[in-house]
């Protein structure tokens, strides 16, 4: 990769360049490889740091410390510049006196990016600045920015506490600034995917609660899929609403094998409402957990590292839930009002309680349920109304799929001429 990006920056049409790489104490055969590739253009610097920082917001300041050019611009090694990249945005800055551009961007080798993208292939980042939506999605790219010098140092660089989007963080604080930002358009990035970039996420701690009532063999299939297709760490908190069917017992069981970290049996059902309240106040009174997931227990995941490809598209502003096989009325969930292709997103007004998963954040802004409690399945409405009120966006993660076991097996016992009609219709139109 390395190779790639440095021939990228080298065959740049702007040939007025200063270039640092800054290696974050590599201890194989980087600087053999940076000597290789450069073949002597003095326009190349290598600094290789003594100690590893571990995340690119050090190496970043470093580099824009030692360097003396009055513009910035980056380039991650997954990344190239297409040739006209710098020209492009020298020339965008000067034209609109702003302080930030950045243009658009195309992904490469979509065939090793695991999951795949559902649809079509387009340029992202093609959206001109809009610090409000800035706010609530990161639609910028490191190696897509260029700034003047000036600019970086007013808002004191990179933010080396960031652990998680340092981009996103640093044109916020340029945003916030009163600086102008500006798009440039015209694809002038390429993005290369590889295990890397498309691992598993570690950012933040996981708590997932569920509620059940009997249904004790839902709860295996629910409690199964968890345990086969998670390898994000979570605690799961589960509470059970007076079942007298066996699933307390399992429940005990599955709590001293430490399957579940904490389980409390109430001996009635005092409603989906409170005991969804009860569980969200011992979690947030934990302190220390960054996302919460309620999972049903007639949900199965059918998706390997389900929760890992959600969070790592998320944001503190996003309400996501799978894809959800099974549901009667609308395939896969509540009806889209818009997509985001390169994150497999489907947008939606409401999403249903199968599956939500939202950072802390959300809850403190949501509150709590009102008690008594709405009529059976308003509970999610008003999560979804109160949330996108406050400026939140829902989507269903296209690609990652669970099932609604309750939403074919139960309502066809519940609702049989529905579906006696529905096999008419397929009939029909086969």
């Amino acid at each position: 990769m390395l190779r790639r990006s440095l021939a990228s920056v080298r065959a740049q049409t702007h040939k007025d360049l200063e270039i640092w790489v800054v290696d974050d104490a590599s201890t194989d055969d980087t600087e053999e490889i940076v000597k290789a590739a450069i073949k002597g253009d003095k326009r190349v610097n290598y600094l290789c740091l003594d100690d590893n920082f571990g995340y690119q917001t050090r190496p970043k300041n470093i580099g824009i410390a030692v360097s003396e050019a009055p513009y910035i611009a980056y380039l991650d090694d997954d990344n190239i510049w297409k040739p006209n990249h710098v020209s492009a945005l020298i020339r965008g800055l000067k034209k609109s006196g702003a302080d930030v551009v950045y243009g658009d961007r195309e992904y490469k080798n979509r065939d090793h990016q695991d999951p795949p993208f559902l649809g079509v292939e387009h340029p992202q980042n093609c959206q001109n600045f809009d610090l409000e939506k800035l706010e609530r999605l990161n639609y910028i790219d490191t190696s897509d920015i260029l700034h003047t010098r000036e600019s970086v140092n007013k808002v004191g660089g990179w933010n080396e506490a960031v652990r998680r989007m340092a981009d996103w963080d640093l044109v916020l604080r340029m945003g916030r600034a009163g600086m102008t930002i500006v798009r440039v358009p015209g694809v002038i990035t390429e993005y290369y995917w590889h295990s890397a970039n498309y691992g598993m996420y570690k950012g933040g701690r996981v708590a997932i609660f569920t509620l059940t009532k009997d249904r004790r063999e839902y709860t295996h299939r629910m409690m199964a899929s968890l345990a086969l297709r998670t390898v994000t760490e979570y605690d799961h908190f589960i509470l059970d609403n007076g079942s007298i069917d066996g699933t307390q017992d399992d429940l005990m069981q599955w709590r001293e094998a430490g399957l579940i970290q904490y389980y409390f049996n109430n001996q009635e059902n005092t409603g989906i409402s409170l005991g969804s309240n009860y569980l969200l106040d011992v979690i947030q009174g934990a302190d220390c957990y960054d996302w919460i997931v309620k999972v049903d227990n007639d949900c199965e995941i059918l998706t390997d590292r389900w929760l890992e490809r959600c969070l790592r598209v998320m944001d503190k502003n996003t309400i996501l839930s799978p894809f959800v096989e099974g549901l009667v009325a609308h395939k896969g969930g509540s009806p889209r009002i818009g997509h985001d292709v390169r994150r497999n997103i489907g947008w939606t007004s409401h999403i249903g309680g199968i599956v939500t998963i939202a950072h802390n954040e959300a809850y403190n802004d949501f509150g709590r349920w009102p008690v008594p409690a709405p009529l059976h399945g308003n509970q999610d409405v008003q999560f979804s109304k109160k949330l996108i009120s406050l400026g939140y966006e829902f989507g269903y993660k296209e690609d990652v799929k669970c099932y609604h076991i309750d939403g074919t097996d139960g309502q066809e016992k519940k609702y049989p001429e529905y579906f006696k009609l529905r096999s008419r219709e397929r009939r029909v139109t086969r």
